[in-house]
């Protein structure tokens, strides 16, 4: 950039110094350019969690019902909200049957960085693990509650 720069001081009003010029735009606009396209690719590689995983989710059918502490987990495609917790997600990525949500964790005092995984199992149950790293666990997942089920869903 310093060899650039150097060069546009040493143009004058002859032909040579209108071509240094033109050349040096050329370059700011294509720098220009290849930055506006990164940020174009970075947000096509950023996929949406499909809807299939978007709902109120509980660890068995009674635990829809509850209003307490023991209240469902909602998702939706940038958070997944706990009692007095949750995940705020920045970015999803797939990678095969797993989804990684990368975000922040939060509760009522704090927010850290975290990542999520997310899997829906061939029997409709989600597995969830906050954990972000070694193998997905595989324990009884969590149920899609009733009143999240049918087209007229609030989370549509």
């Amino acid at each position: 950039m310093g060899r650039l720069i150097r060069s546009t001081a040493m143009v004058s009003n002859a032909a040579n110094g209108r071509m240094m010029k033109t050349v040096f735009a050329c370059k700011v606009i294509a720098a220009a350019c290849l930055v506006a396209a990164t940020g174009i690719m970075a947000a096509a590689a950023a996929e949406r969690l499909p809807r299939s995983f978007h709902g109120t989710w509980a660890s068995d059918l009674a635990q829809c019902a509850e209003t307490g502490e023991l209240t469902p987990t909602r998702i939706d495609g940038r958070s997944i909200l706990q009692y007095e917790s949750g995940w705020s997600i920045r970015t999803w990525t797939r990678r095969g049957n797993v989804w990684v949500g990368r975000g922040r964790a939060f509760d009522d005092q704090d927010s850290t960085p975290a990542t999520v995984r997310l899997r829906l199992r061939a029997d409709g149950t989600l597995n969830f693990d906050s954990t972000g790293s070694g193998p997905m666990p595989d324990e009884a997942g969590w149920v899609r509650c009733p009143a999240e089920t049918g087209s007229s869903s609030a989370t549509r």
